[in-house]
């Protein structure tokens, strides 16, 4: 009975009676410090366990175990109790200070928990517990802790720990490097040098997490324009994808690193490079791209003029230089140059509908002679058609069509070699 009226004092904010160091056993004690704690009645929590240790001995206070320490500190910190806040703060000071881990409430099993782990631990701004739970065991407190750091009231408090944060770029876990991620793009410059560093990493996750911090931190990355390009010809299909949105996000100063990535990457890479060119636009990438015309891999060329189309309007300039390449001695370039062309704003002539520069098929060439010696024209036809129907001939677009549309190609080009003949 005494020890339940002790108690019930204590949670109503009452001080503890007088004698009482002498009066209450070590399990009263212990009880009544619970039930002010929980109540964050802390003039009663600093009566019954005084500051100084000289008081804590001369009234035989109790010291709570860890478990109680870490149990009312998630309890205050996921607000249970329904107390004042000023209060709940005050007591979430007192159980740290009394040995609560905080690590143990940022590694909690439960997502609520770990939030309100993180407000404390960007409440307190404290930097030594910070390092600490970068640097934890568990996974979870270092997701904590980076995210954390990413809504730290200074920032400039927060760029401190950009090389920590890059570390976690190479966490096994995908939760840690997200978090990390995140926050890193907040630090801007302070961090950029310290995530370049891991895009040489040895493990594709890594590389991929370092591009994508790269590309949140925007603009400010440009000097590591040329190391993100590399990465467009990453054999992982994630870290090229990282790379390009990272190049993206920087903008123009991006273009000549991925215009030289063009010129000399290989084939498997040359799509994702000239996709990345295309992605950043404007007149820059298509004067960087342009440049590339005359270079002696076909394959260089036809992606470039690929870009120049995929620019647009923006490149009319280049209008003369893509029509050159209508001549270019490899098929794929000139084809690649007829629907650039189509892009820049040209329509197709009509002069144009004889093929598509190549020599027409030996069957075909054979049907448009006799179409011209006189022979009867439903048996030119017949053989212009049965040519056509196996896609012998493209159109004069450059473009796959279908078998009726390459009859009418075909019988076209028939047609004209009869009025050439007279």
């Amino acid at each position: 009975a005494a020890c339940a009226k002790a108690v019930t004092a204590s949670r109503t904010g009452e001080l503890p009676e007088q004698g009482w160091s002498s009066k209450w056993s070590g399990p009263t004690k212990r009880a009544s410090l619970l039930a002010a704690l929980q109540a964050a009645q802390m003039h009663v929590v600093y009566a019954l366990r005084p500051r100084s240790s000289a008081f804590q001995d001369s009234v035989g206070s109790v010291e709570l175990e860890q478990f109680d320490l870490d149990q009312l500190l998630l309890e205050h910190a996921t607000g249970k109790w329904r107390v004042r806040k000023i209060n709940a703060d005050e007591a979430i000071h007192w159980l740290l200070e009394e040995g609560a881990s905080l690590e143990a409430l940022c590694s909690h099993a439960d997502v609520g928990a770990r939030t309100a782990g993180a407000n404390i631990v960007m409440s307190l701004g404290a930097t030594d517990c910070v390092k600490t739970l970068l640097a934890s065991e568990d996974w979870r407190a270092r997701a904590t802790a980076a995210q954390a750091l990413g809504h730290w009231p200074d920032l400039k408090a927060a760029e401190a720990f950009a090389p920590d944060l890059a570390k976690l770029l190479q966490d096994e876990e995908a939760l840690v490097r997200t978090a990390a991620v995140a926050t890193l793009g907040t630090l801007g410059s302070a961090a950029a040098r310290f995530c370049a560093e891991s895009l040489g990493a040895n493990r594709a996750r890594t590389r991929e997490a370092a591009a994508e911090a790269l590309g949140r931190i925007g603009t400010s990355a440009a000097p590591h324009a040329g190391a993100l390009a590399e990465l467009l010809a990453d054999s992982d299909w994630q870290v090229p994808t990282a790379a390009a949105n990272a190049l993206k996000r920087i903008g123009i100063a991006a273009v000549p690193y991925c215009a030289d990535m063009l010129s000399r990457c290989g084939p498997v890479s040359r799509p994702a490079v000239a996709e990345a060119l295309s992605r950043l636009g404007g007149p820059e990438a298509a004067d960087a791209a342009a440049q590339l015309f005359a270079h002696e891999d076909a394959s260089v060329r036809k992606h470039a003029v690929k870009v120049v189309g995929a620019v647009g309007l923006e490149a009319v300039g280049h209008q003369a230089a893509v029509s050159s390449l209508r001549a270019d001695e490899d098929k794929e370039v000139r084809k690649a140059a007829r629907e650039a062309r189509f892009k820049l704003g040209f329509r197709p002539d009509h002069e144009a509908l004889m093929g598509g520069g190549d020599p027409l098929p030996e069957t075909v060439s054979r049907a448009v002679a006799a179409a011209a010696a006189g022979q009867g024209a439903r048996d030119a036809e017949g053989q212009i058609n049965a040519a056509a129907a196996h896609h012998e001939v493209e159109a004069a677009a450059g473009l796959s069509v279908e078998a009726e549309a390459l009859r009418r190609v075909v019988a076209t080009a028939g047609i004209e070699a009869v009025k050439a003949a007279g």
